[in-house]
């Protein structure tokens, strides 16, 4: 019970990057506000493991982007080839493979737009 206490932030301490006033976000009664600054080591950690995470999901995004291309491309080049419609197919499969090359382009820029402010940002200190 005592874990799950901790986790809730009853009767433990709170941490922030900076000191907060007594009294804000617990439970009246129970340690009400012990509230701390993190020690520099801990938030430069937790700086490091945000950015981390976030490349992560920069590289899960890019991925998404490339699936989703190429469904597009794969379904206009589909519809190109064997649509019964005559030119309405060959007009709709041309404009979804321009839209799958769309989506990758614009994939693709998010993904290293993305990239590069995250390598300037983290970029350790001259």
């Amino acid at each position: 019970m005592a874990g799950v206490l901790g986790v809730l932030g009853i009767g433990s301490t709170f941490y922030t990057r900076r000191p907060a006033v007594v009294g804000a976000g617990c439970v009246a009664g129970r340690g009400a506000g012990k509230i701390a600054a993190m020690p520099e080591s801990d938030t430069t950690l937790r700086d490091h493991l945000a950015v981390e995470r976030t490349r992560l999901a920069n590289e899960r995004t890019i991925l998404s982007y490339a699936r989703t291309s190429l469904m597009l491309i794969a379904s206009g080049a589909t519809l190109w080839r064997l649509g019964s419609l005559g030119a309405t197919d060959r007009v709709l499969g041309g404009l979804a493979i321009a839209a799958g090359v769309a989506v990758a382009a614009l994939g693709w820029w998010r993904f290293e737009t993305t990239k590069r402010r995250l390598d300037h940002e983290t970029a350790p200190p001259v």
